[in-house]
């Protein structure tokens, strides 16, 4: 297949994705089925990414699962009590990275 056509459909699927959007809310008005969608998912993505990542953490073998934890306990009452997902994805990094590196050796 051409190289040029692969290129052109890929561009003309990704401009289309893009464009829907405005095509389906052309006055600006969005439903409150989709705002609750928009409030909603972000934190049903980022709990199912969670549970995806410690599904084969195994406590008992190794000491690992317990700065998963840690840093994950931590993330949940930072995030409860600052709101700002910028931070508080920051403290989890450097927790989660300080207890890998100098404390779970």
């Amino acid at each position: 297949m051409n190289v040029y056509l692969v290129i052109f459909l890929v561009a003309l699927v990704t401009i289309t994705l893009r464009y829907i959007p405005f095509l389906i809310f052309k006055d600006g008005k969005v439903s409150k089925e989709i705002s609750k969608l928009g409030e909603d998912l972000p934190m049903a993505i980022m709990i199912l990414l969670v549970i995806y990542c410690i599904k084969d953490v195994n406590i008992i073998k190794s000491y690992q699962g317990f700065a998963d934890i840690i840093a994950i306990l931590v993330v949940i009452i930072i995030h409860y009590y600052k709101k700002n997902i910028l931070f508080t994805i920051l403290v989890g990094t450097v927790v989660y990275m300080v207890l890998i590196q100098y404390i779970f050796i």
